[in-house]
C-alpha cells in the first residue's frame, strides 16, 4: 500500500510539475508577445507623431519689423530688438545689436552653393519634424556642436523649395528656447507676388516712448500689420486718432 501511495504521489507531483511548467512557459510566452506588440505599437505611434504636421508656436509679432525681398518674392518678420545684415551670397542675417558669439541669430540663404548646417563636428539635437513654412510642408532639422570652442551651440534649419528657388532658413544659438523662437520666426515667412506698381515706404511708430521703424508695400494686395489703421503713437493707454503713416486701405479692404 505504501509503495502504491508513493507511486501515486510521485505521479501527482510529476503531473503538477509538468502542468505548472507548461502554464509558466505559456504565461511567459504570452507576456513576451504582449511586450513585443507594445514595443511595435509604440514605435508606430512615435513614427506617426513624427510624420504629423507639428503646429508652429505663435506669439504676438505686431511690434516685430518686416523684411521684404521683392527679388525673391518673400517677406518675414523679425524681433524689434534685432538688426539685419547681408553678405555677398544672397544671405540675410538678423541678430541683436552688438552681436556676440553667444547670441541667437536667424538667417535666410537663397540658392546657396552649399548647404548651411554646422561646419564643425556635431550630433543630432532633436528628431527631425515636419512643419509648414510659407504654405509648404518642410522638415525642420537640428544639430548641436561638439567642438570644444563651440560646444553646445544649437543649429536649426528648414529648406523651402518654391519655383526655381531654394530658401535655406536657419538659426543658431545656445539658448535652449531657440527652437520655439525659430518656429515663431518661421511662422511669419510668407511668399509674395513681386509688384511693379507698388509703393514701398517706411514710417515711425511710437509705443510708450519707444520709437520703431516699420516698413510695408502699399499696392501689392497684401494687408500687412501696419497697413491697417494703426495709431502712430500710443502712450499711457492713450492712442492718437490717426491711422499711421503706413495705412493702406486698398490692400486691407478685403481683409
Amino acid at each position: 500500500m505504501t509503495t502504491r501511495k508513493s507511486a501515486n504521489y510521485m505521479n501527482l507531483r510529476k503531473y503538477l510539475f509538468t502542468s505548472s511548467f507548461i502554464a509558466t512557459i505559456t504565461i511567459v510566452f504570452v507576456l513576451l508577445i504582449a511586450a513585443g506588440c507594445a514595443v511595435i505599437l509604440q514605435k508606430q505611434v512615435d513614427l506617426n507623431q513624427r510624420n504629423q504636421l507639428n503646429p508652429i508656436s505663435s506669439t504676438d509679432t505686431t511690434d516685430w519689423k518686416t523684411y521684404r525681398n521683392e527679388q525673391y518674392g518673400f517677406k518675414v518678420k523679425y524681433p524689434n530688438s534685432f538688426v539685419k545684415d547681408f553678405d555677398e551670397n544672397d544671405s540675410i542675417f538678423w541678430h541683436p545689436i552688438g552681436l556676440s558669439n553667444t547670441d541667437t541669430f536667424f538667417g535666410i540663404n537663397i540658392n546657396p552653393i552649399m548647404v548651411n548646417g554646422p561646419q564643425e563636428e556635431s550630433v543630432q539635437y532633436k528628431l527631425p519634424e515636419q512643419i509648414e513654412v510659407g504654405g509648404i510642408k518642410v522638415v525642420l532639422t537640428s544639430a548641436k556642436s561638439t567642438e570644444e570652442y563651440n560646444r553646445g551651440r544649437i543649429y536649426l534649419e528648414a529648406q523651402v523649395n518654391q519655383g526655381t528657388n531654394q530658401y535655406f532658413i536657419f538659426a543658431s544659438g545656445y539658448d535652449t528656447g531657440i527652437e520655439d523662437e525659430f518656429k515663431i520666426f518661421l511662422s511669419t515667412f510668407k511668399f509674395i507676388e513681386p509688384s511693379n506698381s507698388s509703393d514701398s515706404r517706411c514710417g515711425n511708430y511710437e509705443r510708450n516712448g519707444v520709437i520703431t521703424e516699420q516698413c510695408a508695400v502699399c499696392g501689392d494686395d497684401v494687408c500687412e500689420d501696419y497697413e491697417r489703421c494703426v495709431p502712430s503713437n500710443v502712450g499711457g493707454g492713450i492712442a492718437t486718432t490717426d491711422c499711421g503713416p503706413l495705412n493702406c486701405p486698398e490692400d486691407c479692404q478685403n481683409n
